[in-house]
């Protein structure tokens, strides 16, 4: 079942020219906030909700910060540009990078990491 809110979503994601990955990845984070919040549409959930799901997803969940990243983004998408609500909430939501190894090594690492085994 299609819901208003979830084709309002939709095509605001088509208009804005967002990828179907990212329309899909930023309509499920709504979904899941609704979901949250006992299948309320997000027009009925307030800023302090909005800070509750947050702070749960990342204190009681252990979201990844790429995890709560796509949150962010998609549910800030929909409650500014759809909604038109540009809570402060918006302002200072973030999540920090997380730092991954590189899938290759560049010549200078290889070399730290050989000297640090000849001095082991």
């Amino acid at each position: 079942m299609m819901t208003d809110w979830y084709q309002k979503s939709m095509n605001a994601l088509a208009l804005n020219g967002k990828a179907g990955r990212t329309q899909e990845a930023y309509s499920r984070a709504l979904r899941m906030l609704c979901e949250f919040h006992g299948g309320k549409s997000p027009e009925e959930i307030s800023e302090t909700e909005l800070e509750t799901y947050f702070l749960h997803r990342r204190n009681v969940d252990h979201w990844s910060a790429n995890t709560l990243r796509i949150g962010y983004c998609g549910i800030r998408f929909y409650f500014v540009k759809v909604l038109q609500r540009d809570w402060n909430l918006f302002n200072f939501l973030r999540a920090k990078s997380e730092s991954r190894l590189p899938a290759v090594l560049s010549r200078e690492e290889v070399r730290a990491a050989g000297r640090c085994a000849d001095a082991a």
